[in-house]
């Protein structure tokens, strides 16, 4: 089974295109416009990674990725943006992403976040089934 993957950004064609590179990668992925709609996804499945767009209308990425680690504190969660700023990304980094991307994307750097935050969220969840005994 892919492993899933939710973008939620407010461009539908960034969506598509991030749909269309991540099938070649061998994700399955989902694409929502905005923040109210991804939290719905995710209440319904479970994401190995999200891509979140940060500047959006209505809740901004920063305020949508703080409701998704309330949801699920393990969320991988990639931020991207255009507007890349010191404050943004410290901003981001402090409340719980992952790492950030770029706009405009690079395809080779997608595939290797995207995979190295899978792998992160799979070690995530062996932990937890897991715990070191004391």
């Amino acid at each position: 089974m892919a492993e899933k993957v939710l973008i939620i950004d407010d461009q539908e064609e960034v969506g598509e295109t991030l749909k269309e590179w991540l099938s070649k990668f061998g994700y399955e992925s989902t694409y929502c416009a905005d923040g109210k709609e991804g939290l719905a996804a995710m209440a319904k499945d479970d994401y190995s990674v999200i891509l979140l767009d940060i500047k959006m209308p209505g809740d901004d990425g920063i305020t949508v990725l703080k409701k998704i680690k309330i949801a699920d504190p393990a969320a991988a969660v990639i931020l991207m943006t255009a507007y890349p700023s010191d404050d943004t990304i410290t901003t981001a980094l402090s409340s719980g992403a992952y790492d950030y991307l770029l706009k405009p994307f690079n395809i080779e750097k997608i595939q290797f976040l995207v995979d190295r935050a899978s792998s992160y969220r799979k070690l995530l969840k062996v932990s937890k089934k897991n715990p070191k005994k004391a």
